[in-house]
């Protein structure tokens, strides 16, 4: 990806190219049913048709822009997934 910070706002406007922007506990809460997700709620992720990406690839809003969530272990940050599409 072609990520260069971390954004503020809103993922969609025209001045997140080269941004990363957190899903934030309530998207988290909606998606994986909890504001603390772990790598055994990633792996339990909903799956439509089998890919695991399709739960996911909605809340990107266009080519260049990065998602992020801290993935938890014991209940402290333990990791960062990304998650977007290059702006190639």
């Amino acid at each position: 990806m072609d990520i260069f910070q971390v954004g503020t706002g809103d993922p969609a406007s025209e001045n997140a190219f080269g941004s990363t922007f957190e899903l934030t506990g309530a998207g988290c809460e909606r998606i994986f049913g909890t504001t603390q997700v772990t790598a055994d709620d990633l792996a339990r992720m909903p799956r439509p048709d089998g890919d695991p990406t399709a739960v996911l690839d909605p809340l990107l809003t266009h080519r260049g822009v990065g998602r992020h969530l801290i993935v938890h272990a014991a209940g402290v940050p333990d990791q960062i997934l990304f998650f977007g599409f290059s702006g190639d």
